[in-house]
């Protein structure tokens, strides 16, 4: 049995080891302080990287959407057919959603993949400084487009389209950039197959163009089964040549073609100088416009709305006297001679000119017919006399005239001498008369040929 006095020590053995809970007034080992103060702090670090990591979860399912964006909202990987657009958008967090953004706005992809290689220390340089490779084109490093006339051309396209539905475009398309690089190739070498060189460098290039942005974008809306969820806005040739070993022989052309073409257009504008001087502003009713075909002068005479009557008469004469009708070529002659009179050009001033000349010969010829029928009556009246009276006025026109030297001779017994050179006042008559009559008739045959 137990001594009563003893005291109880069953508190103490219930009392476990680890036990932190202290009567007032006892104090902590200062190692366990620091230890237990250090749990502390860990357990709160720890607590809000907790808190921050889950933020950071539920914030990746927060996408900010731009006003040139559109976004795809995916559920572990696949589309659910709804889009996002400009703001903020939220889905599940990832893994679980995804929002993937789509650009909207015009983008611009230069194509080379006709164009020739040409090292990088000769960016810069033009084509005509271009090294020319001896060995023409190189099989993996140049391109070109091969016409329908069976030459080679080299053209670097620029490309600009937009994704209009992002998501037929995303569940289709991948690499966006190589979609549209292969589908305008396919469609560059169709259209450059119905072209020649000289067309799609010079003449045709925008009907070229054309052709390759509705070939692409025909393309494209096969591919995606739906049309326009891409869209092809422009395609230009941004650069275009001949290969480097023909350019010289290209170049020379060109320059005889351009030679070619200002010869021609200075012979217009001399040959429109001297029609309008001739005939003035009437000159399309009398000859039409003769440097463009007749086609196109029907085409033009309908695009101002002139009446095929008042048209070309000179060549509608020309036609009508080849046909045998010449009723027809005798009132087109008439006309044809009233549009001359009432012109502004040089034509009229000359028939002016050759009918006053014409009057004033035919009163000449009147006036010396009344002169003769005068002469003739007194002829028959006297007809010695009048002879007479003739001879005597031609002597006298004779001896009056300059150009007639003069030797008068007494007659006589006494010595007569006759000077047999010509008196130097009498040469110079008669140099002075000729040279007046070559002056005037010089004027005659200038205003002949006028």
């Amino acid at each position: 049995m137990a001594d009563k006095n003893e005291p109880d020590n069953s508190s103490k053995l219930q009392q476990a080891p680890g036990d932190t809970n202290e009567t007032p007034g006892q104090t902590m080992d200062p190692a366990t302080q620091s230890l237990a103060d250090a749990l502390h702090i860990s357990f709160r670090i720890l607590t809000v990287i907790m808190i921050a990591v889950c933020v950071l979860f539920l914030a990746t399912g927060v996408k900010i959407i731009e006003p040139t964006q559109m976004g795809i909202v995916k559920i572990f990987g696949k589309h659910v057919g709804k889009v996002r657009r400009e703001g903020l958008a939220y889905n599940w967090p990832f893994p679980i959603g995804q929002i993937e953004i789509v650009e909207t706005k015009d983008k611009t992809l230069t194509i080379e993949d006709f164009w020739m290689y040409v090292a990088p220390k000769d960016k810069l340089k033009s084509l005509d400084k271009l090294p020319v490779p001896k060995t023409g084109l190189r099989p993996g490093w140049d391109g070109a487009l091969l016409t329908g006339d069976r030459n080679l051309v080299h053209v670097k396209i620029d490309c600009v389209y937009a994704v209009n539905d992002p998501v037929i475009y995303a569940a289709n398309i991948r690499d966006l950039e190589e979609t549209i690089r292969l589908v305008v190739c396919a469609a560059a070498v169709q259209a450059a197959s119905r072209r020649t060189g000289h067309g799609i460098l010079l003449t045709e290039t925008q009907a070229f163009q054309n052709d390759v942005m509705s070939g692409a974008q025909r393309r494209l809306n096969v591919l995606l089964g739906v049309a326009d969820a891409v869209r092809i806005d422009k395609i230009s040739v941004s650069r275009r040549s001949w290969p480097l070993r023909t350019r010289p022989a290209y170049e020379a052309a060109q320059e005889a073609g351009q030679e070619r073409q200002k010869a021609r257009n200075e012979a217009l504008g001399d040959a429109k100088a001297i029609i309008q001087k001739a005939t003035g502003d009437n000159y399309t009713k009398l000859v039409g416009v003769p440097w463009i075909s007749k086609e196109e002068n029907t085409k033009l005479r309908k695009q101002k709305k002139i009446s095929s009557d008042d048209w070309n008469l000179i060549g509608q004469y020309t036609e009508a006297r080849a046909n045998g009708d010449d009723t027809k070529a005798e009132i087109l002659l008439e006309r044809i001679n009233n549009a001359l009179l009432t012109s502004k050009g040089e034509v009229s001033e000359i028939i002016a000119a050759a009918r006053s000349q014409k009057t004033a010969i035919v009163q000449g010829v009147e006036s010396r017919v009344e002169v003769f029928r005068v002469l003739l009556s007194k002829f028959r009246e006297m007809p010695q006399f009048m002879i007479d009276r003739r001879w005597a006025e031609v002597r006298d026109e004779i001896m009056d005239a300059p150009t007639t030297e003069k030797l008068i001779i007494s007659f006589g017994k006494g010595r007569e001498v006759i000077r047999i050179g010509r008196d130097p006042e009498v040469a110079r008559n008669i140099l002075r008369f000729y040279r007046d009559e070559a002056r005037k008739a010089r004027k005659r045959d200038k205003a002949e040929q006028r």
